[in-house]
């Protein structure tokens, strides 16, 4: 049979455990030395990001205006041989058949017309499906969103 039990004495304030002014003053040293580096990482990281946002930028445009200047040179080359071989064919063709010349310029101007427009609709179609401006840095950027939210455990994937 035991009595009622007695409280042991409660430890004076200085006997407890705990950590020194001095280990907290490092330990927030610590802290803010690395919130600093993590910071200057940060930054650094963002520059080194829109550096490469610039360069893709450059890239893309100086390939536009090469492009650009390529085909107004091929369009008036084309434009001009075009328009010499039709009033040709034209001539070729009043003679043969006896047509008047004008209705084969008519016909032939329908026909390049036409003919334009295709190749014209098709270019287009072609550089929509393959000019992609700034595809490494969208895809370098939704990489780092997913590793990021991985890290931050709000990863809904």
């Amino acid at each position: 049979m035991s009595g009622p039990e007695t409280p042991e004495p409660a430890a004076p304030e200085a006997s407890r455990p705990g950590p020194s002014s001095l280990e907290s003053a490092a330990a927030l040293e610590s802290l803010q030395q690395t919130l600093r580096q993590a910071g200057a990482d940060g930054m650094a990281y963002v520059q080194a990001r829109w550096r490469l946002l610039q360069l893709e930028l450059y890239e893309a445009r100086a390939e536009l205006v090469r492009l650009a200047v390529f085909a107004s040179t091929a369009l008036v080359l084309a434009v001009a041989g075009i328009v010499v071989l039709a009033v040709v064919l034209a001539d070729l063709l009043a003679e043969r058949t006896g047509m008047d010349r004008e209705l084969l310029l008519a016909i032939e101007g329908g026909l390049l017309l036409a003919a334009g427009a295709c190749a014209g609709w098709l270019g287009w179609r072609r550089c929509r499906r393959e000019f992609r401006p700034l595809e490494q840095s969208l895809e370098e950027l939704e990489e780092d969103l997913h590793w990021l939210r991985q890290h931050l455990g709000t990863d809904r994937r």
